[in-house]
């Protein structure tokens, strides 16, 4: 099976992104950094995580570190005080849970939340997806049936109407149908 491609160096690259973060750590000097009310309105508000990584594809191409990568960022992103969720190898059915329980969590605590996707992803009509572990895509019309959209994702915290949202995708996108 192909194998996307992997940067020796990338796990200690998106550490040193989500450490970059940390201007949401509750320092008592945060305020040099964040002037505005709304800045210090952000440093106080629940910080909530939703990571995913999918490894273990049955239909399409293994890929290594997506499981590790997920609990590294679940791990740095606890150290920076957010409450994190990890979802790995996930059904589109857990995932499809997994990010309602996320828009419904920030929807009641109107916290910042970070959605963090490692895996597969694909592109059809300008729409992204998703792919989750059972998927198996053998046309296009699958797509939209078997993965999950990140334009729904995206509605959903444009509905919720938090102060803010950060989204990582972290997916290998190969073309299945090979054109």
């Amino acid at each position: 099976m192909r194998r996307c491609a992997i940067n020796p160096d990338r796990r200690a690259i998106l550490k040193a992104t989500l450490a970059s973060g940390a201007l949401f750590l509750p320092l008592p000097y945060a305020w040099v950094w964040a002037q505005s009310e709304g800045a210090h309105q952000l440093l106080r508000a629940p910080k909530i995580a939703l990571v995913v990584g999918n490894s273990a594809y049955r239909h399409v191409p293994l890929l290594n570190n997506p499981v590790n990568d997920a609990k590294a960022i679940a791990s740095v992103l606890k150290g920076l005080g957010f409450e994190v969720t990890i979802s790995l190898d996930s059904s589109r059915a857990d995932l499809a849970a997994a990010i309602q329980a996320h828009v419904t969590k920030l929807a009641k605590s109107k916290g910042v939340g970070l959605f963090y996707f490692a895996g597969h992803g694909l592109q059809l009509a300008w729409r992204n997806y998703l792919v989750p572990v059972e998927a198996a895509i053998k046309q296009e019309g699958d797509i939209p049936q078997q993965c999950v959209e990140v334009g729904s994702l995206i509605e959903g915290l444009n509905r919720v109407a938090n102060p803010m949202n950060i989204l990582i995708l972290d997916a290998c996108r190969q073309n299945p149908f090979g054109r």
